[in-house]
């Protein structure tokens, strides 16, 4: 087995801890493989109430920690979250317009973008009235 990256190890603390409420993990370079751990790590801690991923090339990884937020959010446990200026590839798909009479599909977002933020900000408020 490969050994644990430095963000995989911090991912694991940071599900094992019950005191954390905020964290800023701002431009930190935080990948795919690390994105799925960080939001496997957001679903069991239940005293993060803030979390800044701000500047990270998440790439496929986003998807799985847009989930957690949602969930955490829709919980109410988590009341803050920023995505600002990821790399996000939801689907490692080609690019589909929303579309909001059926907006299912592959999206392939950059958050960089304005418009692809206006695309998630559309799909996360659907994702909540589903």
């Amino acid at each position: 087995a490969a050994p644990l990256s430095a963000g995989e190890v911090l991912a694991h603390l940071i599900s094992q801890t019950t005191t954390l409420q905020h964290l800023d993990m701002t431009n930190c370079r935080i990948g795919e493989r690390v994105a799925r751990e960080l939001a496997n790590a957001i679903r069991s801690n239940g005293s993060l109430k803030s979390i800044r991923l701000d500047g990270n090339p998440l790439g496929s990884g986003a998807s799985e920690v847009m989930s957690a937020l949602q969930k955490r959010s829709d919980e109410g446990t988590i009341q803050n979250f920023s995505l600002a200026n990821c790399s996000v590839d939801v689907a490692r798909a080609t690019t589909v317009d929303y579309d909001n009479i059926n907006p299912s599909g592959s999206y392939r977002l950059d958050l960089a973008q304005s418009r692809d933020q206006e695309v998630l900000k559309l799909l996360m408020r659907d994702a909540r009235a589903s």
